[in-house]
């Protein structure tokens, strides 16, 4: 934990704080905040302890041009409101004295920093352009320490540099996951593409006593078994390694590897329950059908540890979105020490009602998902950790 001591180092210096603020937006309103509440603590302390804050965050992907929908100004107002602090919007250059005038009265939040080309390029003179301004940097975003960006990457070559008390945190608990889980432990792992889970897998599948799929993971699984699956969403570049998973899984040594035994498919606008082995060429799976997740759980009470990420069918659509519902549940109430991350998990765990039910539950999705894979984040590496 970090103590008040580690905070009033920062005392009358200007700090620039890397949080993230990439909040779903619609018509300039924020439609989860989550995000925002969770930064203000760390924005609190600094402030209270006498530090310059100035923010920097970013939203959307502009593409390196001013985008007016995808100004911070919403997320400043909210932050403004949730923290009751004063928090100011910086619009105009990127100058150490005219921010100067703004921080003796606010928080300083520049604008949305992929406003900027030298961001996403981590170009020297823009990563020089936010190092000025500052004495010191934090970076507190771990769902971006994944990319070498100036304002994640690039700033912490020239200022002294700490994580944050939210990367701490993150890390912590990930390192738990990677050195010393409590066994028994499964992964549940959804989601629209294999690709991009194969490394988390291959990382973990010695270290795990079983895998639960779902999603268009679990189609592209049942599309390498030889089962229909209609039009239904899957990764037809892994079919390959899919059947080559599913075979080592059967081995005796090997960890367990559940699908869901039944799902939810459409066709012609009518949603029905079947068993996976006998969808039609003209339906598609959008769902696990409720019941075949619990009864995906009947063996696994005494599991002591999961880690959940991706969800297991179209939640956002209705008619699609009993299967994740169910799956939220079944996790939130179960015993083990369930680990959660990323926006689409935490998406569809606010959807079933079941926030706050889980051990670790992580704001950030493809940090993660890198991060236990054992692949290297610039973020990190750059403040030694």
């Amino acid at each position: 934990m970090i103590d008040q001591k580690w905070y009033k180092r920062f005392k009358a210096k200007n700090v620039l704080l890397r949080l993230d603020l990439n909040v779903p937006i619609s018509d300039s309103k924020i439609l989860d905040d989550s995000r925002v509440i969770s930064s203000i603590e760390t924005v609190k302390k600094l402030y209270e302890v006498g530090a310059k804050v100035i923010v920097v965050s970013h939203l959307g992907k502009p593409n390196g041009k001013n985008n007016p929908s995808l100004s911070l100004k919403p997320v400043v107002e909210s932050f403004s409101e949730n923290s009751n602090l004063p928090c100011f919007l910086h619009l105009g250059k990127i100058d150490r004295k005219l921010i100067k005038k703004q921080l003796k009265h606010s928080v300083v939040f520049l604008e949305n920093v992929r406003f900027d080309p030298g961001e996403k390029d981590c170009e020297e003179s823009f990563v020089k352009k936010l190092a000025g301004i500052a004495d010191f940097f934090i970076n507190d975003a771990f769902s971006v320490s994944h990319r070498a960006h100036a304002s994640v990457f690039g700033v912490a070559k020239h200022l002294p540099s700490f994580a944050g008390p939210s990367i701490l945190h993150e890390t912590r608990n990930l390192n738990t996951l990677i050195e010393n889980p409590k066994k028994p432990f499964w992964v549940v792992m959804g989601g629209a593409k294999l690709k991009t889970k194969m490394p988390l897998i291959d990382s973990l599948k010695g270290k795990v006593q079983g895998f639960l799929l779902g999603g268009g993971i679990a189609n592209t699984f049942y599309k390498a078994l030889g089962y229909e699956i209609g039009s239904s969403l899957h990764d037809p570049d892994n079919l390959d390694w899919a059947r080559s998973f599913f075979e080592w899984c059967q081995l005796e040594d090997s960890p367990k590897l559940i699908l869901p035994q039944k799902v939810v498919v459409k066709n012609k606008n009518v949603f029905k329950e079947k068993d996976f082995k006998k969808v039609l060429p003209e339906e598609n799976i959008l769902d696990a059908d409720p019941s075949s997740i619990s009864d995906s759980f009947k063996n696994l009470d005494s599991v002591n540890t999961f880690f959940w990420n991706g969800a297991f069918g179209a939640f956002e659509m209705k008619g699609a979105s009993k299967g994740t519902e169910t799956l939220a549940t079944i996790l939130g109430n179960h015993s083990a020490r369930v680990y959660i991350g990323g926006g689409e998990t935490l998406a569809s765990v606010k959807m079933a009602k079941m926030e706050g039910s889980f051990y670790f539950e992580s704001l950030a999705g493809g940090a993660t998902l890198y991060y236990l894979s054992g692949k290297k984040l610039p973020g990190l590496e750059v403040l030694n950790l």
